[in-house]
This record gives structure tokens, sequence and C-alpha cells, in this order.
């Protein structure tokens, strides 16, 4: 139930999120590091919201209820880590080599939006 609730909050809402002193900034929906590099397009997690960096296709998925976004960020060689929010609400990250972030949850958007569902 816990999980549900977090999922929700972090779908549908628009909390503070702070990360290493550092706030987020968004790019067509898709909540990454506000960072210098990211602001000037020069960064990892802006890549992936752009899509130049594609998402590759997880082949099979971890059976017992692990967290997708999980499996989707170390596909693209990074670290998934639970952070908590100023509202105490548990937040997926996915942390790229270059420092970068972007949200966990956001990834499932990108993939939704390269590979939507038919009618």
């Amino acid at each position: 139930m816990k999980m549900f609730i977090s999922i929700f909050i972090l779908l549908a809402s628009s909390f503070a999120f702070t990360s290493n002193n550092q706030s987020h900034i968004t790019i067509d929906e898709i909540r990454i590091s506000d960072s210098d590099e990211c602001r000037t397009k020069k960064c990892i997690a802006y890549d992936v919201a752009i899509e130049k960096i594609k998402i590759p296709k997880i082949k099979q998925w971890t059976p017992g209820g692990a967290n997708p976004t999980s499996e989707i960020c170390k596909s693209l060689d990074a670290q998934p880590k639970i952070e908590i929010s100023e509202n105490k609400d548990e937040i997926s990250i996915c942390y790229f080599k270059d420092g970068s972030y972007i949200f966990a949850w956001d990834l499932i958007k990108i993939l939704k939006k390269s590979n939507p569902l038919p009618p």
C-alpha cells in the first residue's frame, strides 16, 4: 500500500525534491537534474529525456514485484536509488555516471512516448 501511495504521489504531484542540494528542472514533462550541465544540454539525463540516448528494451523483467524503473535505470548503465522528498515521500531516482539524474518513473513516460500502446 505504501508503494502504491508513493507511486501515486510521484506521478500526480508537483512536490519539492532536493538531491545533493539541487532541485530538478522539467523538459517535456521529464524531471532531470537542475545542474549547469543539464541546463546547457550537456548531461546524460538530458540526452535520455530528449531520447538522444534510447532506453534499451528489457527482454525479461525480474519476477517478484521488483521496481521496473530500477531495471530500466540499470539498462542505461546508471544507479537506481530511493531518495526522500521534503514531504517524506520515497522517490525513485536514476543516477548517471556524470552525476546527473532523472526521476526513475519518468523513464516509463519516455518508454510510453516512444512505444505507444495500440488503440
